[in-house]
């Protein structure tokens, strides 16, 4: 059997609410990912986004797959599984942060107009500060 051949016509229509569709053929953990992602970056997500997103989730699912077969695995196995782990991990960290999914994505995202302006703590002001500009002669 050949696997469908992912094409532009073959991308779902948009969601009422926006966000992308979710992919029937995800599995239940990448699924449960989906779920979560959605959630936490419902402002941010975009239709067009599903295609990564999508990524991102099976990358997911299959870090938790190849986890789960290290801790049952022989100890000669483990090692081969360890190469993947980190392969895989390096992966989904790298989509990760395309979607602001770490902390240091995060701290680098501008906010979004309805934010308002980020919050920065100033310094206390001074005399001068409350002084105001100085006189033009």
């Amino acid at each position: 059997m050949e696997r469908p051949r992912n094409t532009l016509d073959s991308l779902p229509e948009p969601s009422a609410d926006n966000l992308p569709v979710k992919p029937e053929s995800l599995s239940p953990v990448a699924s449960e990912f989906w779920d979560l992602v959605t959630r936490t970056m419902r402002e941010r997500l975009r239709p067009s986004d599903g295609p990564a997103l999508e990524i991102l989730a099976n990358t997911h699912a299959l870090w938790v797959e190849l986890d789960n077969q290290w801790w049952t695995a022989i100890p000669i196995d483990r090692l081969r599984i360890t190469s993947q782990l980190s392969a895989v991990a390096s992966n989904f960290i790298r989509l990760a942060k395309e979607f602001h999914l770490t902390p240091a994505s995060r701290a680098k995202m501008k906010p979004l107009p309805s934010e308002g302006p980020p919050r920065v703590r100033t310094r206390p002001l001074t005399k001068l500060d409350l002084a105001g500009p100085p006189d033009a002669h």
